[in-house]
Formats: structure tokens, sequence, C-alpha cells
């Protein structure tokens, strides 16, 4: 192939390249926009500033604009012709096109739409939801969605629970005290629960599944079980390293169930205030859970 060729096949990638969304866009405009060249300036602007990167990853680029010719009502004239939305379409479309994992992406087009429908756009944490989902691996990703859908409601009913029948003392309302006890609940008080419950030796589970509900004698099957809730044990905890370094975890004093030390109590872990935010746009599956075990 000659050189003149090789540049005539770059230039024609090129175009086809950006024109797919170039279409996409004004498709948007006349069907959702009624005709208003809005989301076509954004556009433009994220051309001039992304460049090649859209040419090379045209699909996703494509992925991202369809989501919002699918949303009218999120995506509607008045918000994308201002000059805040058009700012966080190149930052949510930057994003959007350098992450290679689909379930990355879901989660971002979903943090995208809470942008859209913020009224305080400027303040919204947009860069840092990205940055966050960004650094986050797979298996991070899937232990926020556990603890979201399996830990955080038993969480909440024990502290219930652990409130029934108490004089409170106060004449605060009964949600004061349940916010302020549950803000002194770790969660990993629930999570380490939650393994011990299933794999635990001394755990009635464990005991109904090897030995019909009685404590495990057999020393060689009592090994292999101890085995397998270690194992379990250490794949769950791996990631919580990696969500404390991201600012989703904090370590906080549990006064309750490990008593009182030199440093006012013993540690455990909760989730940050942020994380809290963050963790509404994870999604969740059975088979996420499955294959977190």
């Amino acid at each position: 192939m000659t050189k003149a060729s090789k540049q005539s096949d770059r230039n024609l990638l090129k175009r086809s390249a950006t024109g797919a969304v170039d279409i996409a866009t004004s498709s948007v405009d006349a069907v959702v926009l009624n005709g208003v060249p809005a989301l076509s300036g954004a556009w433009e602007l994220a051309k001039s500033l992304l460049g090649n990167a859209l040419e090379l990853r045209q699909q996703r680029a494509l992925e991202f604009v369809e989501a919002i010719q699918s949303d009218p009502t999120t995506f509607n004239t008045s918000v994308v012709k201002s000059e805040e939305f058009q700012d966080g379409f190149v930052v949510a479309l930057t994003e959007h096109i350098k992450m290679r994992n689909f379930l990355k992406r879901r989660i971002a087009l979903k943090i995208f739409k809470e942008f859209a429908n913020s009224d305080d756009k400027v303040e919204f944490p947009l860069e840092r939801f990205y940055d966050t989902l960004s650094k986050l691996s797979k298996s991070g990703i899937k232990t926020l969605a556990f603890i979201k859908e399996e830990v955080l409601p038993v969480r909440e009913q024990a502290v219930k629970d652990d409130m029934v029948g108490k004089n409170l003392g106060t004449d605060k309302p009964y949600d004061w005290w349940y916010k302020l006890n549950l803000s002194r609940e770790p969660v990993s008080t629930h999570f380490s629960k939650w393994i011990y419950d299933r794999y635990d030796p001394g755990s009635q589970a464990v005991k109904d599944q090897y030995n019909a509900g009685k404590n495990i004698q057999d020393k060689k099957l009592l090994g292999e079980v101890f085995d397998i809730e270690r194992e379990i044990r250490a794949k769950m905890y791996a990631p919580i390293p990696e969500l404390e370094y991201l600012g989703l975890i904090r370590n906080i004093a549990d006064l309750k169930n490990m008593g009182w030390g030199s440093t006012g109590g013993a540690t455990a872990w909760t989730l940050s205030s942020f994380a809290y935010e963050f963790i509404e746009f994870i999604e969740n599956s059975p088979e996420d859970i499955d294959q977190l075990k």
C-alpha cells in the first residue's frame, strides 16, 4: 500500500469515527430538543478538547450520547443548554470513553443522570465520583454492592431491635436516637457476622450442614471447615484496604461490641459520608454476591 493510500485510509477512519456521533447529536437536537442546537454545541466542545480520543473510541461515545437521547425528561432543553451542563458533559464523556469495563460505564451514566437532575451542578461532586469509579477494582465494586444490599439492611434492623424497650433517657424523638445509634454501629460488625453465620464452625448453619445441628467433633472435618471459613473471610476482606484508600470507609471506635481501650475503644470500620452518596450508584445482582464469595 502506498503512503498516499495509507493517509487516505486514516482520513476516512477519522471522518467515520466522529460522524456517527455527529449524526446522533443532531438527532437528539431534532427529536428531543426541538431543533435547538444545544447538545451538538456540547459535542463540538468535546470534540475540540478530546480530538483523537473520540476517534478511537467512537462506540463508547455513541453509547454515551444515545443514553442522553433515550431520556428526554432528564436531558431536556433547559438543562442541556446550560453552560454548567455542557462543562459536565465534557467531563463525563471524557471519563466514559476511558472506561474499559461496561459495568463501570453503566454506573457512570447513572452518575451523570444524577448530575443532570441536580439543582446545583457547580457543587455536584462529578469529578470525585468519576475519579473514585475509575480507580475502583471489580472486586471493590462488588464489595460495595454487597455491603449495600446485604449488610446495611441487617445493620439497620439490628439497631432498631436493640432499641426496643429501652429507656432513651431524654425528650429527644426516636428518630434522633436511631440516627445517633446507627452512626455509632460499625458496618464491620455486621460484615463479619454475615461471614460467621454462614461459614464459621461455631455457627448454627454450619453445624446443621455438617453435623445435624451439633458441635463438630471430628477434628479432620473441623479443620476443613475452618479452612473454608478462613478462605472466604480473606477473600471478602481483601478489598477493604482499597475502599479505605479511596475514602469510602473509615476506622471508628467500636465501643459497644468490643469494649474500651487506651485509645477510647477498639477499632472497627464503617462507611464514610461520601460512600453513602457514592453507593447509591452501585449496581448489584445475585450473581455478583455469588462471585464475591
